[in-house]
């Protein structure tokens, strides 16, 4: 009589208390599976730093390290958006490094100038750029590149959008027409975050997009902030002589900026109007900050007054071996902190009063 047993499902003891289970002999190895499907690749590691051998003019050997950027190492890297608002003091700071140490440059990837003051340049050299009191027309991406002769260059791009209320220029105040003709309106918004712009008649009426009044919004392609807003009036009569407000509102602002323009009948017995196409027209609305330049608010720091008497100024001259006969080296004693070792064979340097 032949018993099978299958060891993993049945305890051996409730089918006979004779089967010894060290007697149970493993059965013949049964084939080899299927080959399993490839693995999920690993994150890739952080670059290494690459350095080359070189010889000096003198023979002296050396070596050069191409340069690279904290925050970006080799690789094209954006920060941002950075978020500030209109007025605030900004820094940008390249973390370059190299061997030769490199230089850093700073520019606008739309190629406009960087504005620093009354100073405009495409290319500011420097590890760090500053821009005080921010304005609207600074708003874009700048872009630091490091550069020490050892390719490739190592660049770092900061995108900065700047916050500020909205603001209505409007060209022409006043436009004259005829019954029967038709009536253009015309604002130019400036807001960021983008503004809800919206049209309303001086008794309070909401204006919708039709037949009547057509409705049109314009970006600006140069800027992501401006805006022009048009009301064309078709088929004009005596009702629709009366004032009308464009109107922008964003998350910045409580109450909304209103536009006022006035349509009137204009005198068929004399020519009509026209504005000057140069007309600047007027502001609703706080305008952008002026240009400061960083050395009007940081001027330099004031020189220090020469000693006449000379007999009193030399001992006022402190060197680093006057700091060096000052050090008295002391026990740290045994202290601990949680994560980090002993430090019971530390010194600490104590400096005299002089």
């Amino acid at each position: 009589m032949v018993i099978c047993v299958a060891l993993n499902h049945i305890n051996l003891a409730l089918i006979s208390p004779y089967i010894n289970i060290f007697n149970v002999l493993s059965g013949l190895p049964g084939p080899i599976g299927s080959k399993g499907k490839p693995g999920i690749n690993g994150t890739a590691g952080d670059p290494g730093v690459c350095i080359y051998p070189m010889t000096d003019p003198t023979g002296k050997s050396n070596f050069t390290i191409r340069p690279s950027i904290a925050t970006g190492s080799f690789s094209y890297s954006l920060i941002g958006p950075i978020n500030v608002d209109e007025g605030d003091n900004v820094t940008f700071h390249c973390a370059a490094s190299g061997t030769p140490k490199p230089i850093v440059t700073w520019k606008r990837l739309d190629n406009q100038p960087i504005i620093m003051g009354r100073r405009k340049d495409v290319l500011v050299e420097g590890y760090t750029l500053y821009l005080p009191v921010v304005n609207r027309d600074q708003m874009g991406t700048y872009q630091c590149i490091a550069d020490n002769g050892i390719p490739p260059q190592a660049n770092q791009t900061f995108h900065l959008e700047v916050q500020f209320h909205p603001s209505i220029r409007i060209r022409n105040l006043k436009i004259p027409t005829f019954n029967g003709s038709s009536a253009t309106l015309e604002c130019e918004v400036e807001a960021y975050p983008e503004a809800i712009r919206y049209w309303e008649r001086g008794d309070g009426r909401l204006l919708e997009n039709g037949e009547k009044y057509r409705i049109e919004s314009t970006i600006d392609s140069k800027s992501n902030y401006k805006t022009k807003m048009k009301l064309t009036i078709t088929r004009i009569n005596r009702y629709d002589y009366t004032d009308y407000y464009c109107i922008a509102k964003n998350e910045k602002t409580y109450e909304p900026v209103r536009g006022q323009l006035t349509v009137y009948e204009a005198d068929p017995d004399l020519p009509v109007p026209v504005a000057p196409s140069d007309s600047g027209g007027i502001w609703v609305g706080a305008r952008p900050p002026d240009y400061v330049s960083y050395e009007s608010i940081c001027p330099p720091a004031p020189q220090c007054p020469e000693c006449l008497n000379q007999q009193e100024c030399k001992y006022l001259s402190l060197a680093l071996l006057n700091l060096i006969q000052k050090w008295d080296v002391r026990p740290y004693r045994n202290v601990k902190y949680p994560g980090y070792p002993d430090r019971t064979t530390s010194k600490l340097f104590f400096l005299h009063n002089i």
